[in-house]
């Protein structure tokens, strides 16, 4: 009985010997092998990918990513136009250059001195088709324009794409006025509303009065010292401050890179086919307010 215990004891001994030793060369063959899939990793890397490596490891950590995408393709301008560039690396070089579109799709760099994309900013001005559908330009340039019972009519303007700025609101405002000064012959009237606290009605859970009663206010001709643009613009004929002409008004792009401006149409302008000319001075600003200015007319037969 003792010898058969010895017996399966040493065998035991042998197998734990030999199990070990295959443990050593499966650790032994595991090592080696992640080496030599490391050192075929690094045999395998693209030209590309090395440089990347490169430029990487020479210029991120002082220069950022502009460093890096300057060692990789030569210049920033080159990879704004280079249409192989992954998007997101051209995008930082044509924001770096101070661009808010895309230039492979919005016409090129453009790099001079302008503010706009294609080259120098321009304005287009029409009058708004929304409400003068049956407008015309004649051989001399003017447009031709119907009373349909409103006041006024609007001019739509379309700036040049901008470089800078937000694209949702650019950085580009008109001023605009007209060679139309209108003066009330009969005065001025206007109505006024007159509420009463404790007898007046209210809507709206009580927040909102209604007026009790209408009345209508007149300022006679000879009381009237005040001239009155077609654009809105005003000139008050007296010393005190605010006197003299007002300021134009103005317009501010929008998104697409359009606005609107208002003018005055009185149905006494449509009886004797008056013309009016308008004047539009379109600033097209950069990140250091600096400027390139437009200048536009619109000449329109009422």
């Amino acid at each position: 009985m003792s010898y058969i215990c010895r017996v399966i004891n040493i065998k035991i001994k042998v197998m734990n010997k030999k199990s070990f030793e295959w443990l050593l060369i499966a650790t032994a063959c595991f090592l080696l092998g992640a080496s030599l899939g490391s050192c075929e990793k690094g045999e395998i890397l693209t030209d590309e990918e090395l440089l990347y490596q490169e430029c990487n490891s020479n210029y991120y950590d002082s220069e950022g990513l502009t460093g890096v995408y300057i060692c990789i393709y030569g210049s920033l301008e080159s990879l704004a136009m280079n249409p192989d560039a992954p998007y997101h690396h051209r995008k930082t070089a044509w924001s770096e250059l101070g661009l808010t579109r895309d230039p492979l799709i919005y016409g090129g760099l453009s790099l001079g001195e302008g503010q706009c994309i294609n080259g120098p900013c321009n304005v287009e001005i029409i009058p708004d088709p929304a409400g003068q559908p049956n407008a015309y330009q004649d051989d001399n340039g003017y447009w031709h324009l119907e009373y349909t019972g409103a006041k006024y009519f609007q001019a739509k303007l379309k700036f040049s794409l901008s470089k800078l700025g937000n694209s949702a609101r650019p950085d580009i405002v008109t001023e605009y006025t007209s060679d139309k000064w209108l003066l009330a012959k009969d005065g001025f009237s206007f109505w006024s509303s007159r509420y009463n606290p404790l007898g007046s009605d209210y809507t709206n859970n009580f927040r909102t009065a209604i007026a009790d009663t209408m009345v209508v206010v007149s300022i006679p001709p000879n009381e009237v010292e005040e001239l009155v643009n077609a654009s809105g613009q005003y000139y008050r004929d007296c010393n005190s401050p605010g006197c003299g002409i007002g300021p134009e008004p103005k317009s501010f792009s929008g998104v697409g890179h359009t606005t609107k401006a208002q003018f005055l149409y009185l149905p006494e302008m449509a009886r004797v086919h008056d013309t009016i000319r308008a004047f539009f001075t379109t600033s097209f600003y950069n990140e250091n307010f600096k400027e390139e200015i437009v200048e536009t007319e619109l000449k329109i037969i009422l």
